[in-house]
């Protein structure tokens, strides 16, 4: 399964904050040095002033901005064979149209440092999937996707052009399973399993596009029947270069998916109100229409809507809770569904 944090906020503490993470660990800055240089922009703010026009900041920005860049087009650069990128496939074997085989080299980011967090298993998922694909054929839904396990350990993953059961991976040792449909109608459907040998050892920063994207509580529920609740989240307009966000698969699969991690982790502390309380867990997702580019939903005006029936919430093997959320993204046509374990 798929960690999610401990409370649904950005956490205040500049050590922890995220984007701070990226900018010390990438920006070659401390987080005093961060935290100045935004009290300094705040002030500058204040008086009436453009911040821009303040040589230091502005150099400071720019040697920021130089560092980060080649990070985030490492993020998404399909070709990148770096060591030091989050997608590493080694062993690759393919016959360039219905299979391919290989070894995925995972890591760790500030969402856990345990377990693989699910959103970023998918990098790798799609570096492989791209293997099989044909000339102008993309990925244009996320049929089913289970995490089975927490998964410690590097992946072996296999992909094949056809359609399987998830029933039939009952007992078997596999750690995820997930079938995508293609822009050509075609069904491709993968497994992973542990590389016992291989731990995970690599840490990586969290997706810079998605961060804080929805990280806080929704204000409200809406009761919009006898057990049905419902919240619509904006997505706020994401401002970041157009070539990063458009058509590129690597970044746009994985994106999406963690908007709406961090969308249902938002939504733990309302479960009282309606079952179960506690550390949630993003067990599978189902029926995700992907979008041509991300600018269809991290740009002004679009949002997600979430809904939740008492009526279908059940106790789970394990003895958590188990919460089916649907949500809609407004690029969608029909509503998916996440599954939220609930402790």
């Amino acid at each position: 399964m798929s960690s999610t944090p401990r409370n649904g906020n950005i956490p205040t503490d500049p050590q922890c904050d995220p984007f701070i993470q990226i900018i010390t660990n990438c920006g070659g800055m401390t987080s005093d040095d961060v935290m100045n240089l935004v009290g300094t922009i705040e002030a500058a703010t204040a008086r009436g002033e453009d911040p821009m026009g303040n040589p230091l900041i502005r150099d400071t920005i720019c040697r920021i901005k130089g560092k980060i860049a080649p990070l985030l087009r490492d993020l998404v650069d399909n070709e990148s064979e770096r060591a030091d990128t989050p997608c590493e496939l080694d062993s690759i074997i393919t016959d360039g149209s219905t299979y391919a085989q290989a070894n995925a080299r995972l890591f760790f980011t500030p969402w856990s440092s345990s377990f693989a967090h699910g959103s970023d298993t998918l990098v790798p998922i799609v570096g492989i999937i791209r293997n099989i694909l044909e000339s102008g054929e993309t990925l244009a839904s996320i049929r089913e996707i289970r995490w089975l396990k927490p998964i410690t350990c590097d992946l072996q993953l296999a992909v094949q052009a056809r359609a399987f059961k998830m029933s039939e991976l009952i007992g078997k040792d596999i750690s995820l399973a997930a079938q995508f449909i293609s822009s050509n109608g075609r069904m491709i459907s993968l497994i992973g399993k542990h590389i016992t040998n291989r731990p995970i050892r690599r840490h990586f920063c969290r997706n810079p596009f998605a961060v804080g994207v929805v990280s806080t509580s929704p204000s409200e529920f809406k009761q919009v029947g006898d057990d049905e609740f419902k919240v619509q989240l904006k997505l706020p307009n994401f401002v970041g270069p157009d070539e990063m966000l458009n058509n590129n698969a690597m970044l746009t699969v994985p994106t999406v998916v963690e908007v709406l991690t961090y969308a249902v982790d938002g939504l733990r502390r309302h479960l009282t109100h309606i079952h179960g309380n506690g550390l949630g867990l993003l067990g599978g997702v189902g029926n995700l229409t992907l979008p041509n580019s991300l600018t269809e939903i991290l740009g002004a005006g679009h949002y997600l809507e979430l809904k939740i029936k008492r009526g279908g919430i059940r106790s789970g093997k394990s003895g958590m809770q188990l919460v089916p959320i649907e949500f809609k993204f407004d690029h969608q046509q029909q509503a998916g569904t996440v599954m939220l374990a609930v402790i």
